[in-house]
Order: structure tokens, then C-alpha cells, then sequence
């Protein structure tokens, strides 16, 4: 029991009980220190039982003076005894996943190694194949076993699995349950999305499959650039109109199985003219699901009797043409050079930045305040950027779950996973600085992009320009301008867009810490009421990442607290279960303010504003930096569609851009603000709502 202030040794053990759900007392030893009252029973608790904590009125304190006013009284109830509760799949399941895992949930903790001799399988599963893991979050262990699809199994758990304390389990279990079949599918193996074939022979491709019947495929001749490469790629974008053939391939074999067939692209003797091709893929048999238009498949083949090698240098790019038929070079050739949104090589950008001055020290062990959970969009945008590969991946933890927990004495809690979600992880939480660090290596690499490093002092926008003057008196003309400068933005500003500004009258109180016990990659949160929002972020290696909403009168005191008494609150925290914390260098916290921003456009002519410029959401839902990740794929996106001309600043796409951008960013603003509200309001009916 801890108290709020050093207690005097006697009174407290006088005043303290330790009664069963009878009432009847039970023996112990009692120690005082501080503020901290330790009560050991003289023997072991009985196993799911009741118990009562009391701390009877006028227990002093170290100083005497008058006792406490009231008794004080916590029930809490120990471990049952073990028993199995559930598996998965279930007894009598005819149609379990055909790759799935055996599962067995506990009532209770239980010691993982002692299931294993315990349980055998009919058919018997290869030593060699297995792979157990044990979850203490749901007191689950799961079995990896290499299953058949449709096939029969027989689970035998005999008596004998055990808790920690060396109670065993007594009754004996069988489940029985069938896999069912693979999911028709179908794959054109490329080495990518793209792929080039030889004009002078008949193109054809391999194809995969697993219980399918009949292939319906269909070639359309293409220009390129008449879209963004990736588009090309997407079931959700319409087909060319012009269409070189459409047919059907009928595919046998047996179920479950895998087959590969090569399939003759061209029509008659399978050649195709020299150009550009997009081939398409589907099947009457693909489960008409959620999922179907994923089982869908477009490729772009690329046909021409001239092979192209390129080599890329920092100063540009060789290209060796040869003659596919002869193997001669080919002389004279003419050759353009585009991005994957088919700008031209030669198209330029200058980066205005400051230097940026916060870097975090791996050699002396410090972790960044400053923390992301950054969702798949944003990671898919790094690696396509290659910024993803190049950070720190020992540094970049996986949320894997999380869980929210409410306020009030009878606080709910939910409960996310990427299991549920079917995905690798719900998010990845990357410092601030190792995404800076990455981002620096990559312009080391970028073609066409200057960095200046000085401040702007004027913004000048003409109908064809816009121009950037800088402190020194040098001025920057460009067609577009993009605003990424932050919560203050001097381009917003410059740029006469006006904002919604509201101030939560809150701070986000960040700091990191090395927790007890492992966090097994769960992400919590805390709605405290008054007390504001509680998250804590998982790093690598039992280290957590601490993110206070905290009004500002708590957030002023947070910060003038020691980093122990920091680690205490949050070991007090109701239902956490990472034990005690430690400071992780540097051991100061950060206090940053929370406001919610709306710029009134994020266009204007040729300016386009991302991220924090053009909007601040409040950070409860972690959400801030994966809208500003968003907004750039979206303009990369809207650009796209401009690429042919030379002017990227144009009005269309820039219009396009806002209105791709505006329903999410004002569903994000809108969540996330609504839950403050709701979180942070004293009233006593929403109060019991939520």
C-alpha cells in the first residue's frame, strides 16, 4: 500500500487488514518504509478468492497530527486456478484457415513449457516445422504446426499443464477440426509490375495458380505517360478503351495444389508489335469478397526489338541500346528520362530548410522525445522514397496492439491487434531525428534538388511564378510552392490563407523510459478525466515512449517533477502491467502545446501547403504526422496527372490535391477533437456515457 506521505510505523500496521471474502483476518509480517506499507502473509492466499485491503481512519503519518478522516478499502481477487477456456479453432470447426495456428486460451497465467508435453496431433505435425509462442497479454499459446489444407485434425491435451505456482491442469481435452481449401488464386510472375519482352519472338508469361478453373485475360496497347506508372496498376481505375485482345485460358489440375502455365500473350503466331501493352487478369473462380479486386492483377509489358541497360551515377544516367535480334548497338538513339510520375530528369526543386540541429546520439544512448507511430501509408510512402530502409531499423519498434482504457471506477477498455486486422503490425514508432537522418542520406542521392539553407524574408506571386526572396537578397523563382514549415507557417502567412485556431489549453508532456517487464509491442492509452490522456508508445527492448496530454497547470507541475517521481505516476497508472520505470537519457522531459488548426485552404495560387501547415490535430489518436505523410501522396498523386506539361503549379491539379485531402483531414480534425471534448468535459452524464 502507498501512501502519500511517510507514515509512522505503528499506526500503520495497526490500521491495516488483510480479510478474506468471511471476513476473517489474515496473518502476516507488516514493514514500513517511507511511504510504502508491505503486508507478506504468513501463508499462501487461497487461489481465485476475494480479499480486502483496509486502512482503518486515523492512521498517522511520520509527522503525527491528525490521522486520516476516512477508512480506507480495495478489494482485489488472486489467480484461479488453471483451466483451458477456449481454442482456435474450436472443436467441430469444418472450415478452419488452411495455414492456420493451434491456439489454446488459459483462464490464468501458465508456464509455456510445460504444454508442449502435454499435447499431440493426428496427423503429427515435423519437429522440424513447429514454432510455439506464448502471450502473456491473453494467457495464450499458440502452436505453428505447417497444416494441409483440407485435411482432418485431431488435438489431444492430456492433464498436467501447469501455472507457475505448479498447479497442473486436470481434465483432458480433444479438439477436432478441419482446414479448408486453399483460396483460388492466381499470380503473372514478373520480377515487378513491369516487365520487357523481345518483339522478334512470341511473348508469353508464367502463371500461377491453386484451384482455379478458367482465366479471363484481356491486352490493351498503352501510352505511358498518359498516367501516373502506378495507376496503371490499380483494379480501381478504368481500362483503355483500345483493347488488342480479350480471351480465356482454362487451367486443370489438382485441388490445392499449385500450377504453373505459360500462356501465349499474342494472338496467331504470339508476337506483338513493338510498344506498350497492359495486361489484365481475373477468374470467375476468385471468392466474390471484400477481397476480390486484390486477387485481381494488372501488369505492363513492355515489347521492342531494342534492350535498354541503364546505369545510374551521381552526375546522371548511361543507357546502352542494343539490338535484341543482333546484339549490335543501336546508334542515334533518341532517349528520354522520366520519374515514376513521368517528370523529366531535368525538372529541378530547391529544398529551403534551416539546419537542422536535433539530432539524436545512438553512441551515447539517447532517444528522442519526440516519437511517431506511423501508419502503412506513411511507411509505404518512406519506402518508395527508399527513406525507410535507410533509418535505423534497431531503432524502430512494431505496435502490434493496442489497448485504450477509460476513466471512472468502472473504466471499459478496448482492446486492437494486428492479428484481428490481419496485417503485420497496426504501426511502426519511429524517432523524429532518425527520420531526419534517413531523410538527409536520401537527398544525398537526389537528382535535381538543391538545398539552400538560409531564411526567407518575402513571398512574391505572379501568374506565372512564384518568388521566394531570401535574407541575403537572393530570389528563388519556381512554378509551385509547397508549404511544409510547420504549425506557424510563414507560407501560410505570406500566402494571406487564414486559419481556425482553438488552444486545448493543454500540453503534451513527452519523455522515454525503460519499462520492467516487456511491453510485447502493445501500445496503451489512458483517458483520466481531469488528469488529461495517457500514452505510452513501445520502443525496441522493453523501452517506452510517453505521451502526456496534461492540462496546463498539471503539465506545468510534470515538468518540474524529478524524473523518478515521473516513473512513480506512471507505475500508478490503473491497470498497467509494464511494472516499475527508469529515465532513459536525456532524462528531461519536453512539454509541447496542443491547438487545433484549420487552414481555411490548403491551396492557393501555385501553393500548396502539407502537414502541420496546414493542419494540427490534437495528438491523442498519434495521427498528426501520418495526415502530413498523406497530403504528400496525394500531391505526388494530383502532380502526376500534370506531368506532361512543365508547369506543376498549375490550378487543376493543385484543386484536385484539396479536394482529395479535405474530407480526411476534417474527419481526422473532427475524431480526434470530439474524443477531447468528450474526454475532458466534467459533465456527469457524458461523463458516464463514455
Amino acid at each position: 500500500v502507498q501512501f502519500n506521505q511517510f507514515m509512522n510505523a505503528d499506526s500503520a500496521t495497526a490500521a491495516f487488514a488483510l480479510t478474506n471474502a468471511k471476513g476473517d483476518k489474515i496473518e502476516g509480517t507488516t514493514v514500513i518504509l517511507s511511504d510504502t506499507l508491505t503486508f507478506t502473509p504468513s501463508k499462501r492466499l487461497d487461489f481465485d478468492a476475494v480479499y480486502t485491503v483496509k486502512i482503518a481512519a486515523g492512521v498517522l503519518s511520520a509527522s503525527g497530527g491528525v490521522g486520516g478522516k476516512e477508512t480506507w478499502e480495495s478489494k482485489f481477487t488472486t489467480f484461479p486456478l488453471p483451466k483451458l477456456v477456449s481454442t482456435d479453432p474450436i472443436n467441430g470447426a469444418t472450415n478452419a484457415p488452411p495455414f492456420t495456428s493451434f491456439t489454446l486460451r488459459f483462464n490464468a497465467p501458465i508456464s509455456p513449457a510445460t504444454v508442449m508435453p502435454y499435447l499431440s496431433m493426428s496427423p503429427a505435425f515435423s519437429p522440424t516445422k513447429v514454432f510455439t509462442y506464448y502471450s502473456e497479454f491473453d494467457n495464450s499459446f499458440t502452436l505453428q504446426f505447417g497444416p494441409k489444407p483440407a485435411t482432418d485434425y485431431v488435438v489431444t491435451i492430456a492433464p498436467g499443464i501447469a501455472d507457475a505456482f505448479g498447479n497442473t491442469i486436470e481434465q483432458s481435452s480433444t479438439v477436432k477440426f478441419r482446414t479448408g481449401n486453399l483460396t483460388p488464386n492466381a499470380n503473372i510472375l514478373l520480377p515487378g509490375n513491369v516487365a520487357t519482352f523481345d518483339a522478334n519472338v512470341p511473348v508469353r508469361v508464367a502463371v500461377q495458380s491453386n484451384n482455379i478453373n478458367s482465366l479471363k485475360l484481356s491486352l490493351h496497347p498503352i501510352v505511358l505517360r498518359e498516367r501516373d506508372l502506378n495507376d496503371w496498376f490499380n483494379v480501381d481505375s478504368g481500362l483503355p478503351a483500345r483493347i488488342e485482345r480479350s480471351w480465356t485460358e482454362t487451367i486443370s489440375g489438382p485441388a490445392n495444389q499449385q500450377k504453373r502455365s505459360n500462356i501465349t500473350v499474342g494472338a496467331g503466331d504470339g508476337k506483338l508489335k513493338p510498344g506498350a501493352y497492359l495486361l489484365t487478369l481475373d477468374s470467375p473462380d476468385f471468392p466474390n469478397d471484400a477481397n476480390r479486386k486484390y486477387r485481381q492483377q494488372r501488369v505492363v509489358l513492355i515489347v521492342s526489338e531494342i534492350n535498354l541497360v541503364l546505369k545510374r551515377e551521381a552526375a546522371g544516367i548511361l543507357v546502352w541500346a542494343t539490338d535484341l535480334r543482333s546484339g549490335a548497338p543501336v546508334a542515334g538513339l533518341p532517349v528520354e528520362v522520366f520519374n515514376l510520375i513521368y517528370e523529366r530528369a531535368g525538372r529541378k526543386t530547391t529544398l529551403l530548410a534551416a539546419e537542422n540541429k536535433h539530432r539524436t546520439s545512438a553512441s551515447r544512448g539517447d532517444w528522442d522525445q519526440r516519437v511517431y507511430a506511423l501508419n502503412h501509408v506513411a511507411r509505404d510512402l518512406l519506402s518508395r522514397l527508399r527513406v525507410w530502409d535507410a533509418m535505423d531499423s534497431s531503432r524502430i519498434a512494431a505496435i502490434d496492439a493496442i489497448q485504450v482504457h477509460g476513466d471512472g471506477e468502472a473504466a471499459g477498455k478496448i482492446d486492437f491487434d494486428s492479428y484481428s486486422s490481419r496485417t503485420e503490425a497496426l504501426a511502426w514508432t519511429v524517432e523524429d531525428s532518425n527520420i531526419n537522418n534517413a531523410l538527409d542520406h536520401a537527398l544525398q542521392f537526389a537528382t535535381g534538388v538543391t538545398i539552400v539553407r538560409r531564411s526567407a524574408s518575402a513571398l512574391r506571386i505572379s501568374d506565372q511564378l512564384v518568388s521566394v526572396l531570401l535574407e541575403d537578397g537572393t530570389q528563388i523563382d519556381s512554378t509551385l510552392l509547397i508549404g511544409a514549415d510547420g504549425a506557424n507557417s510563414w507560407v501560410r502567412s505570406q500566402a494571406d490563407i487564414g486559419i481556425h485556431y482553438r488552444s486545448y489549453y493543454q500540453q503534451a508532456v513527452v519523455a522515454n523510459f525503460r519499462c520492467e517487464k516487456p511491453h510485447h509491442g502493445v501500445a496503451s492509452q489512458w483517458f483520466l478525466g481531469e488528469q488529461g490522456i495517457v500514452a505510452l508508445l513501445p520502443l525496441p527492448a522493453s523501452k517506452i515512449s510517453l505521451v502526456w496530454s496534461a492540462p496546463d497547470s498539471l503539465a506545468k507541475a510534470l515538468m518540474q517533477e524529478s524524473p523518478e517521481q515521473l516513473c512513480r505516476r506512471l507505475s500508478e497508472l490503473p491497470g498497467q502491467t509494464l511494472g516499475n520505470f527508469t529515465p532513459l537519457p536525456p532524462a528531461t522531459a519536453q512539454a509541447l502545446p496542443l491547438r487545433l488548426i484549420r487552414s481555411a485552404s490548403m491551396i492557393a495560387h501555385r501553393i500548396a501547403l502539407i502537414g502541420d501547415a496546414a493542419h494540427v490535430v490534437h495528438p491523442l489518436a498519434g495521427q498528426g504526422m501520418n495526415l502530413g505523410f498523406g497530403d504528400i501522396d496525394a500531391l505526388l498523386a494530383a502532380l502526376s496527372t500534370n506531368a506532361q506539361t512543365a508547369d506543376c503549379g498549375e490550378a487543376k491539379p493543385l484543386a484536385r490535391y484539396a479536394r482529395h485531402r479535405a474530407e480526411q483531414v476534417m474527419l481526422m480534425q473532427l475524431t480526434t477533437d470530439g474524443l477531447q471534448r468528450m474526454f475532458d468535459t466534467p459533465i456527469a452524464p457524458i461523463k458516464f456515457l463514455r
